[in-house]
């Protein structure tokens, strides 16, 4: 509970603080049953949320020495089985601390490639979904120019995770998170002519919709990467549609303007199916009107009487 609580802290303070509490959490291992005081042996959740802790850290440099020291610290407690999880902390880590330098590609990667080498001896460390798309995060955060590359290491992870997917309308694997990020990797980095980017992005939007998976930042991307008129006709106007939203875990948007709603917000909206929303409103509507009706009915009814 207080490694969460230092995890989703920003203070570099806590950040420290949640390491020396994971160290005197393994040196319990080394004491007598008299000297623990109730301390806990540290579990592999416990390194996960000190990793990502150091996201705190001003020096980032830093930051990723001491979560490189803080894995090798799991591996090394015999109790314990190593887990993906603290691996995906450490991508996770990477990308808040090395944000759009030329090595977070490189440094996501690596640990990628350490998971999979591992994976042979303990299956336990194979690379997970969260793993496949914390690395295409890192692809699209990183600034680069061997942009083909990038790319298509982006575009072969995100191939993977479909593969996981049941059919077309399938969300297990697959998060608006790895849309978002895509598309931002296909912004970025496609070289080719605007037409085959603006396709590519329509592409990725299209099944992101199906799945429903059409976050705020996937509107936005879209939206960026089109003309005015192209996106009004793809998206229509007013509230989006309900199962274009469905599975968004990230930032959702509503209407096509990318918000929740708001003032002035009409629901009832023009193109693409809103499923039964649209009709609930009208019958709510219809029940709005009708008693304010029979209210002044009444008020009349006793003005008469009187």
């Amino acid at each position: 509970l207080v490694l969460g609580l230092y995890r989703d802290s920003r203070n570099a303070e806590d950040a420290m603080k949640a390491v020396e509490l994971l160290q005197s959490m393994v040196n319990v291992g080394k004491k007598s049953p008299e000297q623990c005081r109730g301390t806990p042996l540290p579990t592999t959740q416990s390194f996960e949320y000190t990793i990502l802790a150091l996201a705190s850290m001003k020096d980032a440099e830093q930051a990723i020495a001491e979560a490189n020291r803080l894995v090798r610290l799991m591996e090394a407690q015999e109790y314990l089985e190593p887990s993906v999880t603290v691996y995906n902390a450490l991508i996770e880590l990477c990308c808040k601390t090395m944000f759009i330098t030329p090595e977070l590609f490189d440094k996501a990667i690596n640990i990628l490639e350490t998971l999979k080498e591992k994976s042979i001896s303990h299956p336990q460390l194979t690379p997970n979904a969260e793993t496949l798309s914390l690395v295409i995060k890192a692809c699209s955060l990183s600034e680069r120019e061997d942009h083909e590359h990038v790319l298509k290491t982006a575009t072969d992870l995100f191939s993977q995770l479909v593969a996981k997917e049941t059919d077309e309308k399938s969300a297990v694997a697959l998060t608006d998170s790895c849309y978002f990020h895509l598309m931002k990797c296909v912004s970025m980095h496609m070289e080719e002519n605007e037409e085959d980017k603006k396709e590519r992005m329509l592409e990725l939007f299209s099944e992101a919709c199906q799945r429903g998976l059409a976050s705020a930042g996937v509107l936005t991307l879209f939206r960026n990467s089109v003309s005015e008129e192209e996106y009004r006709l793809t998206v229509g106007e007013g509230r989006l549609a309900d199962g274009w939203v469905k599975n968004v875990t990230g930032p959702k948007a509503l209407y096509t303007d990318g918000t929740k709603g708001g003032a002035g917000k009409n629901a009832r909206r023009e193109g693409k199916s809103t499923s039964d929303w649209a009709k609930k409103q009208r019958e709510r509507d219809i029940r709005h009107v009708a008693l304010k009706e029979a209210k002044k009915a009444r008020k009349l009814y006793k003005k008469i009487k009187s």
